[in-house]
């Protein structure tokens, strides 16, 4: 039974194929080698690849989540999380390390750039000392 016409163009394509396919199938594991030297196996490996890389695109196109509000300052001892989380909150300066051993929140308005409206965005700060980390995990 003859192969049908796309199948026979990709037959030729695939007896005399480019250096950059021979490369491309050369990455290929084994298995998917050997299924690449006929035309319906390469065939089907192209448009597998094509669905795929369609979906990827496609993503978030569909993907209706809403993007969190929350930053978190997590780091370790003495890193200024929490002078960094009271600047945000409230512009106060703090000279050297505030040490919090709680967890701080607050809800501030941050502007993400000109011309644009500011969001409300939730601020978490967490200690970063050894004893309060075991408690989380």
């Amino acid at each position: 039974m003859p192969l049908p016409e796309p199948l026979q163009q990709l037959s030729v394509l695939l007896q005399h194929q480019p250096a950059a396919i021979r490369q491309l199938i050369a990455y290929l594991p084994q298995d998917l080698q050997k299924v690449a030297q006929t035309p319906e196996g390469l065939l089907a490996i192209i448009v597998t690849a094509a669905v795929g890389i369609l979906c990827l695109f496609l993503l978030p196109v569909f993907s209706s989540r809403k993007k969190g509000n929350t930053i978190i300052l997590a780091g370790p001892v003495n890193a200024g999380k929490t002078t960094l989380f009271l600047q945000l909150r409230d512009g106060t300066q703090h000279n050297g390390v505030v040490a919090s051993m709680q967890d701080n929140a607050a809800v501030c308005s941050v502007s993400p750039g000109k011309g644009k409206a500011s969001k409300q965005v939730r601020i978490l700060d967490i200690p970063g000392h050894q004893s309060y980390l075991q408690k989380l995990g």
